[in-house]
């Protein structure tokens, strides 16, 4: 079934990389760097997905808004600087973008990962199958939620919904999925807390 699609929409953290362990640890510099106090047992796995300014609020720290500001701009300097660190690949994603690409499937990223740090894990592990590659920070005036990054893949080349699959590991991506009439794949293995639910959402699931 995964085969039958003429288009594949991936996300990156949690669906193509494991990129967690380095971010994890950029959140916790960031947050010792700018002085702020904070529970290390919240940086868990479950906080990758959403953008970083939306990571520091679900940690509810005590903080102001320039504070907040801060920790973000803390976090780039750290992060966007040296991605790769303790970052893998999925061996079952690999396998499936080869796949992918060797019958001329269509190939895509959309990802609430900004532009510089997508670009260096994209080079380090050697992925240049995709015809296109979404960011928030894709366009220098608009901040791009992942929902638009999937409908102006769709309107742009020109693609039919009902045959291009979304592949995410969050309810995030299955939202943006549904947001524009793709069927999603969940990725199992990656960084949603409520696996069980988002199973029984998805129209196919990738074990």
């Amino acid at each position: 079934m995964l085969n039958s699609y003429k288009a594949y929409i991936f996300d990156v953290d949690g669906t193509i990389l494991d990129t967690a362990p380095c971010i994890l640890e950029s959140i916790s510099q960031s947050l010792t760097k700018t002085g702020i106090a904070f529970d290390n047992k919240q940086i868990t796995q479950e906080l990758i997905g959403p953008k970083i300014g939306e990571i520091v609020d679900l940690l509810n720290l005590k903080i102001n808004f320039q504070q907040k500001e801060e920790i973000i701009q803390t976090f780039r300097m750290i992060y966007d600087e040296n991605p790769i660190g303790k970052t893998q690949i999925y061996p079952q994603i690999q396998f499936f973008l080869s796949e992918l690409k060797n019958k001329n499937c269509k190939l895509f990223i959309a990802t609430n990962k900004p532009k510089r740090p997508l670009q260096k894990l994209l080079e380090h592990f050697s992925l240049n199958n995709f015809e296109e590659i979404y960011t928030p920070d894709k366009y220098p005036n608009k901040i791009m939620s992942k929902a638009e990054m999937i409908a102006e893949i769709l309107k742009k080349h020109n693609l039919a919904a009902n045959t291009t699959l979304f592949i995410g590991d969050t309810q995030g991506d299955y939202q943006a999925s549904t947001q524009n009439h793709c069927p999603f794949a969940f990725a199992s293995w990656g960084y949603e807390k409520d696996k069980k639910t988002l199973s029984q959402n998805s129209t196919e699931i990738l074990n």
